[in-house]
């Protein structure tokens, strides 16, 4: 079942769209560094269609239905085994779980490419199920 859920997504607001895929991390995505900087990218594609600089975050957010649907909903500390990488730079997700911060010019897009996976260390039960999430900064 969860296989017939993962899927490309795409989204359009009034203001930003953007396409992506779910993110799934089971025993295979635990991996060193090196390792994980050689995973297959996952590419963000987001276009600006307003007519002014739009400021935004890209945010991982737990799948709370495919969570629900695995039976894995009791993973409180999900984002402390999750790294990443964008740019070739190897990160660690916090609390606010934002993976990046960009701006885009009026009709402008951008491809923003990144790895993920599982520091080698994560007990081998854990998993994670997620979806990359695209807000707005506060802007004046």
């Amino acid at each position: 079942e969860l296989k017939s859920i993962n899927k490309n997504i795409n989204y359009r607001y009034s203001s930003l769209s953007s396409t992506y895929q779910l993110i799934t991390l089971t025993n295979k995505s635990i991996l060193t560094d090196k390792e994980g900087l050689n995973t297959n990218k996952i590419t963000i594609h987001i276009e600006n269609t307003t007519d002014n600089k739009y400021d935004y975050k890209i945010v991982l957010k737990k799948d709370n239905r495919i969570t629900k649907t695995c039976g894995c909903i009791n993973n409180a500390d999900d984002y402390k085994h999750i790294k990443y990488s964008v740019d070739g730079n190897i990160l660690t997700l916090n609390s606010d779980m934002v993976i990046y911060k960009g701006s885009l010019k009026r009709n402008e897009e951008k491809d923003i490419q990144v790895n993920i996976w599982l520091d080698e260390n994560t007990n081998s039960n854990y998993h994670y199920h997620g979806y990359f999430s695209i807000e707005k900064i506060n802007q004046e």
